[in-house]
């Protein structure tokens, strides 16, 4: 019988701040809710005809688990308040310049799909971190729905796949509800990214000077 190893596949991850590297892209296992680390994995349940056993909770559950185990997560390097008025206009603030990066919006009917998404409104929240990583493998983007709570309901981070070779920026687009704030802590979960591979994946975290930094940022290819 012959077995094939595992290629691992590294991900390289850069900012110029130590600030931001304290809320680096890992595995989203690291990223567990509240609720679920505090919920029982087995619960006593009476049955209808007065038995009482026992019967598995959310916590057990197959798709959440593998999702969680499998992804890795991009989080919010800082708080942020920020908000999208009908018209399309946006403001929003960070706590100080080193971690605002910037936001813009999209909302033109010609341009972009978002008249089929009314009343939401669209922004992109500029992420400080470039990604690089050498073979081309596909990840599948998804919203870090589980750690939202109600949140949920007023903001969506739309799927997508990408991949690391040939871009590298992870910029969130949202599409948010018009006229209300939204305020996010850092540290919020915003993403999963799922590697489209059965290879072994890891993420590299690296602080580099600025001019390094910059250069990477107007790279195409790795």
């Amino acid at each position: 019988m012959i077995f094939h190893r595992r290629k691992k596949i590294t991900v390289d991850a850069f900012t110029d701040q130590e600030n931001i590297a304290k809320y680096p892209i890992e595995r989203s296992n690291k990223h567990l809710p509240s609720w679920f680390t505090d919920m029982k994995t087995v619960i006593k349940k009476k049955s209808t005809q007065g038995l009482v056993g026992k019967t598995a909770t959310f916590k057990m559950c197959q798709g959440f688990q593998d999702n969680i185990n499998n992804s890795f997560t991009i989080s919010l390097w800082a708080d942020l308040m920020f908000r999208v008025e009908v018209d399309g206009t946006f403001s929003y603030q960070y706590p100080n310049k080193l971690c605002n990066f910037g936001m813009e919006s999209h909302n033109s009917p010609e341009a972009t799909p978002m008249g089929e998404f009314a009343p939401l409104k669209h922004l992109k929240i500029f992420s400080p971190w470039v990604l690089r990583e050498k073979t081309g493998v596909n990840f599948y983007w998804s919203q870090a729905f589980w750690s939202y709570g109600a949140a949920a309901s007023d903001m969506l981070i739309p799927p997508g796949v990408v991949n690391y070779k040939y871009q590298n920026g992870t910029h969130i687009n949202l599409m948010i509800q018009a006229g209300k704030q939204l305020d996010l802590d850092a540290g919020q979960p915003l993403v999963y990214l799922h590697p489209l591979t059965e290879n072994k994946v890891e993420i590299k975290t690296h602080v580099v000077d600025t001019k390094e930094y910059e250069k990477l940022k107007h790279a195409t290819v790795y």
